[in-house]
């Protein structure tokens, strides 16, 4: 029961400051915006100056955070149990479709004696494939590094960085200019890793609610 609170209090946290701080600065962002429009005739190189871009799009930087669930595959199925945890993503939007993003996380799974900890930092891109209203479908991908560590009764950590990559698909729901909500699908391939004794190799996805909050 404490496993799943935890993730759900961060989640709800997020949600309450993320819409406060798109109340406070709801009237800062239609003043940017409305800048962008007067001054985009005085630009020639036909991108940035689309009135229907700055539209959807007026903000670049977007931070999201929200529970999951983790499923392990693999030797990391032996290895740790399928647990809730928390994930964060940052996003530069470069255009009105495609775009850079970061998955940052840090998380340790047990199962008997034995332990498992995964790192990620997985950049890659990200591509809107349609658009309706404000609701985003779209595909994310790229590589990444990953630390695979375990532990097995008293034995000491164990700890190797790999290279990996990942894959992923979702929506996104744009609530105004400042909050986003998203259900996102992340799969992450870390390559085999060769310890001093044995070697490990496995995959893991996860199912995420995210709240993201743009700038």
């Amino acid at each position: 029961m404490k496993t799943l609170l935890r993730p759900s209090l961060y989640f709800i946290l997020a949600t309450i400051l993320g819409i406060f701080a798109g109340g406070l600065m709801k009237e800062a962002a239609a003043a940017t915006k409305m800048e962008k429009l007067t001054t985009s005739d005085d630009n020639d190189d036909g991108v940035a100056t689309n009135p229907a871009l700055m539209e959807d799009y007026p903000h670049r930087h977007v931070f999201y955070f929200g529970p999951g669930q983790t499923y392990l595959h693999g030797r990391f199925a032996k290895q740790g149990e399928d647990k809730l945890k928390n994930e964060f993503y940052y996003q530069f939007r470069a255009g009105p479709r495609a775009g850079f993003i970061l998955n940052l996380s840090w998380h340790k799974f047990t199962r008997d004696n034995s332990q498992l900890r995964l790192g990620a930092v997985a950049p890659g891109f990200k591509f809107n494939l349609y658009r309706y209203e404000g609701l985003d479908a779209y595909v994310l991908g790229g590589l990444g590094f990953y630390q695979v560590g375990r532990k097995d009764g008293e034995q000491d950590w164990q700890r190797k960085w790999a290279l990996g990559w990942n894959a992923g698909a979702g929506l996104n729901l744009s609530l105004n200019s400042m909050i986003n909500y998203a259900i996102q699908g992340h799969y992450h391939y870390p390559f085999k890793v060769k310890y001093d004794e044995g070697k490990m190799n496995g995959t893991y996805w996860t199912i995420t609610m995210l709240v993201g909050l743009a700038f």
